[in-house]
């Protein structure tokens, strides 16, 4: 589907979110600037995470609570430096705890870690402010 604004990106996160339920991982894969950010923003607010949503760019997992008690987790792994940091943040257990929902951005830096049935959203430029937004299908 083609998004033409940050809204309609966060209408399809909030959309989306309502068909989730824990334990699941998703992934964002996508350009650097190309909204995945701002998916992740959308989809836990749609989940009734409260106050500020920043991108872990640095501490590479931000950790919420859902409104229904289900852990959120945020994860950006752009500047992960190797498989050893990934152990010390936690990554691991967060990917495979049962009671988390899992958002990962740049997940191929630590893909051998993801479950096999990761959902992967994938979000590219299609023009200044539009965004092609492939989501997974929930049919099967």
């Amino acid at each position: 589907m083609i998004s033409h604004s940050e809204q309609e990106t966060a209408t399809i996160a909030a959309d989306f979110a309502k068909r989730i339920s824990a334990p699941n991982v998703i992934t964002l894969c996508g350009d650097l600037g190309a909204g995945k950010s701002c998916f992740a923003r959308a989809f836990l607010q749609s989940l009734g995470v409260k106050g500020a949503i920043t991108s872990p760019t640095f501490s590479l997992v931000n950790l919420y609570q859902s409104e229904s008690g289900v852990q959120l987790a945020h994860m950006d792994l752009y500047r992960l430096e190797d498989d050893e940091e990934a152990y010390q943040a936690g990554i691991e257990e967060i990917l495979h705890d049962p009671n988390t929902i899992s958002l990962v951005e740049w997940p191929e830096r630590l893909s051998w870690m993801l479950p096999k049935d990761a959902l992967a959203i994938n979000i590219s430029h299609q023009g200044e402010t539009e965004r092609k937004i492939d989501l997974p299908d929930m049919n099967s």
